[in-house]
């Protein structure tokens, strides 16, 4: 799990898609909201809403949006994480919010996720580098 705190109400995420989904983590994503209302929108990274929206009712330029309410969840599933960019607003009332993100890491030969600090690849590197001598 994530926890993305939203301190103030300027507290904002700009869109964006989650990493290593697909290779570190499973691609289904949910998000849990608490604390103050937020907008919560997506739009499409490569595409126009022509291509998703059967019905002729988006705009081709605007995001989708919606309010999320405490306890209210978001499922990101399958593809939608390559195909749509993210994004949590600033809000409106000065009370905090947070987010959790839950995702499910995926088997890699027995390690799942990031792993321990200092255990990871850049570490192991910045050790290698540090312990050469000339």
């Amino acid at each position: 799990a994530l926890c993305n705190h939203y301190a103030t109400v300027d507290s904002a995420c700009k869109f964006h898609t989650d990493p290593e989904h697909g290779s570190l983590w499973d691609r289904t994503t949910v998000v849990v909201s608490a604390g103050t209302d937020r907008k919560f929108s997506f739009k499409p990274i490569d595409s126009e809403w022509s291509d998703w929206d059967t019905l002729g009712m988006s705009s081709p330029r605007t995001a989708a949006t919606i309010t999320m309410l405490p306890g209210d969840l978001v499922i990101m599933k399958n593809s939608c994480n390559d195909d749509f960019y993210h994004a949590v607003h600033a809000g409106i009332a000065n009370d905090d919010r947070v987010s959790l993100v839950l995702k499910r890491a995926i088997d890699r030969n027995g390690r799942k996720g990031h792993g321990l600090p200092g255990q990871g690849r850049r570490s192991k590197n910045k050790k290698r580098h540090w312990t050469k001598t000339p």
